[in-house]
């Protein structure tokens, strides 16, 4: 019996170990799952942008100022997402998206219900404020060259440390991959690092838990409901109703928005494909003025640049569309011209 009961300690031993192993294992999230993941909201900028750029070509002067602060309208719509996200499954949208959610990264803390205080806070700060700098780099050293240009030196100082910044963030970036595809840590980026947490698969549990808690949360919400006056219920009826319908259906819009770009910009090339290179423009009318960097209409930096493809002389997209709707011709060389020849210019991020 002594020997029976020895061997069933050496057999449960090792399978409990097994288990735990196994539990680990499924806890941490692949390399391709986090990779799939860090690039999924991004895809929302340019289907935004898109979005905005339908719009400026319909209604050029409601939208012309908003196309130039496109960055600026994502950057507060991904805060509003993330902040709910992280209110109700710590994780982001996308991290939510791929059945994963953020964990503390200290070993005594990592089965703690959720995020402390001051990780949800860094959390929310590093998801939203690091792509919107990353995109904005450029425009961020062109602001401090024109700045600093009466001081060369402390221009070239200022560049200096932005590059060794963004150098050392990106090999930052390099080793933590690498290490996490080794299995030597835990933490994927240095963002994750910095918010003090870790990425962790969601577990059947707490999938169910979840649902218990939308569950309870419905049926507070039925409860609070038949409390309120008539009015006061219907209208909040339809913002819950509104903010479950947004958020369902955001990760079917974004694929739907990326895709319906995709197939706008290969329609758009091959239709500038189609169109026969035009011959550099022989000499401009008396009465606009051809200066560099200014549209040759309005005589202003223009706010948001179009290239006229019969004339390859850039406009402002507003200018140039009163133009062509006015008369259908050039307004520097009086080349044929259509609206569709007119494409709006963007920046290099």
């Amino acid at each position: 019996t002594r020997y029976l009961a020895d061997t069933v300690v050496l057999i449960n031993g090792p399978m409990d170990l097994a288990e735990e192993l196994d539990v680990a294992s499924y806890e941490r999230p692949s390399f391709f799952e986090l990779a799939a993941e860090e690039g999924m909201m991004e895809a929302l900028r340019p289907a935004l942008k898109y979005i905005l750029t339908l719009g400026a070509q319909q209604f050029p002067t409601l939208f012309q100022r908003t196309l130039q602060y496109g960055d600026e309208i994502h950057t507060l719509l991904q805060a509003y997402v993330e902040v709910q996200h992280l209110r109700a499954h710590n994780a982001s949208f996308s991290e939510h998206f791929y059945g994963l959610r953020r964990a503390p990264a200290s070993a005594g803390k990592s089965d703690a219900p959720g995020l402390t205080a001051s990780q949800y806070g860094r959390s929310l700060a590093l998801l939203t404020l690091l792509p919107y700098l990353a995109c904005k780099y450029d425009s961020i050293v062109e602001a401090v060259k024109a700045r600093l240009q009466d001081r060369p030196v402390l221009q070239r100082l200022a560049v200096r440390v932005l590059t060794t910044l963004r150098l050392v963030w990106k090999a930052a970036t390099l080793v933590c991959k690498v290490l996490y595809l080794l299995e030597v840590t835990d933490t994927f980026s240095p963002a994750l690092f910095l918010a003090g947490v870790k990425m962790k698969r969601i577990s059947q549990d707490e999938l169910d838990a979840e649902e218990d808690l939308e569950y309870e949360v419905q049926e507070a919400r039925a409860a609070a409901y038949a409390a309120m006056p008539l009015v006061r219920r219907g209208l909040n009826m339809a913002i819950d109703r509104v903010q479950d319908l947004a958020q369902r259906a955001l990760p079917t819009g974004m694929f739907f928005l990326s895709f319906l770009e995709w197939w706008y910009a290969t329609e758009q090339s091959r239709a500038s494909a189609a169109l026969p290179v035009p011959p550099p423009p022989q000499s401009a009318p008396t009465d606009h003025a051809i200066i560099q960097g200014i549209c040759p209409l309005c005589g202003r930096v223009p706010l948001t640049p179009a290239v006229l493809l019969t004339s390859g002389y850039v406009f402002c997209y507003a200018c140039a569309h009163d133009a062509l709707e006015a008369s259908p011709r050039c307004p520097v060389t009086a080349a044929p011209s259509e609206l569709g020849q007119l494409v709006r210019l963007y920046a290099p991020q």
